[in-house]
């Protein structure tokens, strides 16, 4: 029996076994998981999470039976491959590709590329898997491995297959996409495809009328017959959807657009939206198409016509919003649930964007319909902009630019969110803020941004948002270039005539330097003298002396949170704040986060849990739903308490999301004689303790780049060698999230060896397996236990291994020599001898010093 007649196209129905299975054997054990799998399958969607927890148990089944009958193993590679191409197929997701291949090709190498092991439905996975990677690496070479695959499926199910002759079409409008957009160029309306391109177009449109061909022959046989199937064979109204879909698509590309072309192919969207009401993908590229010929095109619809237009597709928007019970009025609720579609703001960014676009391009609109336009502009852009920051905030800037509804202040200050969160890197600022392009504010506005200024985001909103005076030029000579090549220069910028840095420096002192041929400021602790930098202060002189004479700590993270402004000033140094002098602070009104770096602020203890013997997970409450305030992995908090009448820091790194609000998590390790730990074990629910932050000269910022006190000590990390003992894991974890969850990183691979006494002592160990099994070729984990005489293989695989003994060279060598001389950062932590020793063990595999970071 081939795999296209075990496995539904759709559905990917149970396979059947060959011949009756024995009771109580191990492989009926495996045909009870295959099958339980293949019924997580037969649902419409798996969420990321399911997915993981198929690959897990197949994972599972795989290396605890490596010598399970062949039948069998191809059909668990079959279904982790499927659950897996599927997920990666919805999400352009390469990382899930790749994996998706790796268990096709393990099943073309187990059958000796006999083609009925794969079936069409496996070729169509493996195809649609390459078309993912080819369109990541604009790779020829993998295109046409992809239609190799696709026409194999097409042969083997006689191109009478509904759902391998729609992948095939796709690909076919990928290729045409890839021939007239080479290296991602901007898609532009009425720009004529070439000759190759639309030659896979028109094969695309042939295909397309072969699957209406197919569509309508079923329907007609449910009619002749009077039965409504719903067999795994069924093509429903929502598959057809998908192949108008492509036609509008198609329609789309090859159409000069004009009126004619424009409702043809405005009308095949509909058409496409009407079979399949619940899409959010038919309307989101439903209000792309409406967008690109408003922002892009040479023909614009008339002023009635794009009110109509207007109203149909936001009706049809809010129709989608209700089935998906999204109350856009509710919208905190959501936000605090992390319930939403997770398309929802994209869809509202979007059609907010479109709104936009045509207030600015039709003006008489604005003088009917425009208020209530402009209303909903404002709310889609800014809820979009409270789920996703990078969402609304260009919309909103532009919204504000519109001639009838202009507010400079408003716009400016959309203008800077959007710039602190790289918004505007692909934009063209004069051609989309042409009616303000000349304003002195504006052209300040660029000036500023030549100049390299950053500023910091601000999630308040348009409405909440402080007014700002517009900003200065710098004058020539000043801009953050000229001061980077003065501290070069070996001026004396603190100066402090040669004298070391000073210890203990009070506010009080601080506040007799407030002029401005005499200018000090505290910031985190650390005090400046930034006296030579305010000529070259990219906000102006003014703005940084409202920080002269004080500590500028909050004033600075308002402003400049995504700035290091102790690299900025690192010459102009001279000495530390003295803590004591800052103890009391109450939180400032108005702060964006709930930490500060130098106040400390109590926090509500909301709930605590032992997750090992030895460690308790306890839940802060976060006031007023503000994040924590820690942005990059590497920082920390540290922890104040008055312990039997003596003051006791300490410093301990959440577990929780950067981006959390609500509450946040620590997880704590219990030792016999710690004050801290045993303090908080015994701190009872709702009593308060103070916390500042974030703190920590050890970061990671970006893929790949990795600073130790505001210095960048390596670039283009692709291996990252964690060890930790205990709860020394913690700062590990923040590491390996910003990895894995980065858009930008699909390479940096992670080894962490972990120790501790028991592996009932491992903290977060289900979170590392769920790791090892989703990105098996990325990271691989190592326990290292020193009490447990006899450990099960059970849960062991190449990505997650237990070994019994203690951290010694032999270990070391064994898992991290091959990192050794390798584009390679190595971080530790743990106890004082555990660091020490880590790193005598390091320095004699010939690890550079410059490589290795203890958090």
């Amino acid at each position: 029996m081939s795999s296209d007649e075990k496995y539904s196209a759709k559905k990917h129905k149970a396979a059947v076994c060959p011949c009756p299975l024995k009771q109580g054997t191990d492989r009926e054990d495996i045909q009870e998981t295959i099958d339980s799998v293949n019924d997580l399958l037969h649902q419409d969607k798996l969420s990321q999470k399911q997915t993981w927890q198929i690959g897990k148990r197949l994972k599972k089944v795989i290396d605890e039976n490596p010598d399970m009958e062949k039948s069998q193993m191809m059909d668990a590679l079959f279904l982790w491959g499927t659950a897996l191409a599927r997920l990666a197929s919805q999400h352009d997701d390469v990382e899930l590709a790749n994996a998706a291949i790796d268990k096709f090709e393990e099943i073309d190498r187990i059958s000796n590329k006999e083609a009925n092991a794969l079936g069409a439905v496996g070729y169509t996975l493996w195809g649609s898997c390459l078309l993912v990677l080819a369109k990541e690496q604009q790779d020829n070479t993998l295109f046409s491995k992809a239609f190799e695959a696709l026409d194999k499926a097409t042969e083997l199910d006689d191109g009478n297959k509904f759902e391998t002759n729609l992948h095939h079409a796709k690909a076919l409008v990928e290729v045409g996409d890839f021939m007239r957009y080479p290296a991602h160029e901007q898609y532009l309306i009425n720009e004529k495809p070439s000759s190759e391109a639309e030659c896979y177009y028109e094969r695309a449109l042939l295909s397309c009328e072969n699957l209406e061909r197919l569509y309508q022959t079923q329907v007609r046989e449910r009619v002749s017959t009077g039965e409504n199937s719903d067999d795994e064979d069924t093509i429903t109204e929502e598959d057809y959807a998908q192949v108008e879909l492509l036609r509008a698509k198609l329609y789309a590309s090859i159409y000069d657009i004009d009126s004619e072309s424009f409702e043809k192919v405005y009308r095949q969207y509909k058409t496409a939206q009407d079979l399949d009401l619940r899409s959010d993908v038919i309307l989101l590229e439903w209000i792309r198409f409406i967008f690109s010929v408003l922002t892009w095109g040479c023909w614009f619809p008339s002023v009635e016509r794009m009110d109509t237009i207007i109203q149909e597709v936001d009706g049809m928007t809010q129709s989608f919003l209700l089935s998906n019970g999204f109350d856009i009025n509710a919208y905190q609720d959501l936000l605090e649930s992390e319930t939403a579609n997770d398309s929802v703001p994209h869809l509202l960014h979007l059609l907010g964007e479109l709104i936009v676009s045509s207030l600015l391009k039709q003006s008489r609109i604005q003088e009917s319909a425009g208020k209530t336009h402009f209303d909903r502009a404002q709310k889609y852009l800014f809820v979009a902009h409270q789920f996703d920051e990078r969402l609304g905030c260009y919309g909103l800037a532009r919204l504000y630019a519109t001639p009838a509804f202009c507010d400079e202040t408003k716009c400016l200050q959309w203008l800077e969110t959007a710039e602190s969160y790289g918004v505007l890197e692909d934009k063209e600022l004069e051609l989309d803020f042409q009616h303000i392009k000349k304003n002195d504010w504006f052209q300040s506005f660029l000036g500023s941004i030549e100049n390299g200024n950053n500023r910091s985001p601000n999630k308040s909103g348009s409405v909440e948002m402080a007014k700002r005076d517009r900003k200065v030029t710098l004058a020539p000579g000043y801009s953050q270039l000229h001061w980077m090549r003065l501290t070069q220069s070996g001026r004396d910028l603190a100066q402090l005539g040669g004298k070391s840095p000073r210890k203990n420096i009070t506010i009080a002192e601080i506040a007799t330097h407030n002029r401005e041929d005499d200018a000090w400021m505290a910031l985190d602790g650390k005090v400046y003298n930034i006296t030579p930098y305010l000529k070259y202060h990219p906000g102006g002189m003014r703005y940084l002396m409202m920080a002269a004479g004080s500590d500028g700590t909050a004033l600075f993270n308002e402003y400049h949170a995504w700035v290091n402004g102790h690299a900025m000033l690192a010459k102009c140094y001279i000495g530390d704040l003295e803590l004591a002098s800052t103890l009391g602070h109450k939180a400032e009104i108005g702060d964006s986060v709930a930490l500060n770096t130098t106040a400390w602020r109590p926090f509500r203890l909301f709930s605590k849990q032992s997750v090992t013997k030895t460690a308790c997970k306890y839940v802060f409450e976060l006031p007023e739903s503000k994040p924590l305030g820690l942005c990059i992995p590497g920082q920390h908090l540290e922890l104040r308490a008055n312990i039997a009448g003596r003051v006791i820091e300490r410093a301990y790194t959440p577990v929780s999301r950067f981006n959390q609000r609500k509450f946040f998590e620590l997880i704590v390790k219990l030792y016999p004689d710690g004050l801290m730990s045993r303090y908080l074990e015994s701190l009872p629910i709702g009593t308060e303790i103070e916390m500042r932050g974030p703190k920590g000269s050890l970061l990671y910022p970006a893929v790949g780049i990795v600073k130790r006190e505001g210095k960048i000590q390596q670039r283009n990390v692709e291996h990252l060698v964690l060890i930790a003992a205990g709860s020394g894991i913690t700062p590990m974890l923040q590491l390996i999230r910003a990895t894995f969850e980065s858009f930008q990183d699909h390479r940096t691979t992670v080894m962490l060896l972990y120790c501790n006494r028991t592996i009932q002592d491992v903290i977060a160990f289900d979170q590392l397996e769920a790791l090892t099994n989703m990105f098996p070729s990325r990271i691989s984990v190592r326990h290292i236990v020193s009490e447990d005489a006899e450990i099960s293989t059970k849960c062991q695989t190449e990505s997650l291994a237990i070994r019994h003994g203690r951290l010694d060279d032999s270990i070391m060598h064994e898992f991290i020599g091959q990192f050794v001389g390798k584009e390679t950062a190595f971080f530790h932590c743990g106890p004082p001898a555990f660091d020490a020793d880590v790193e005598k063990m390091l320095k004699s595999l010939t690890v550079s010093d410059s490589c290795i970071y203890r958090f």
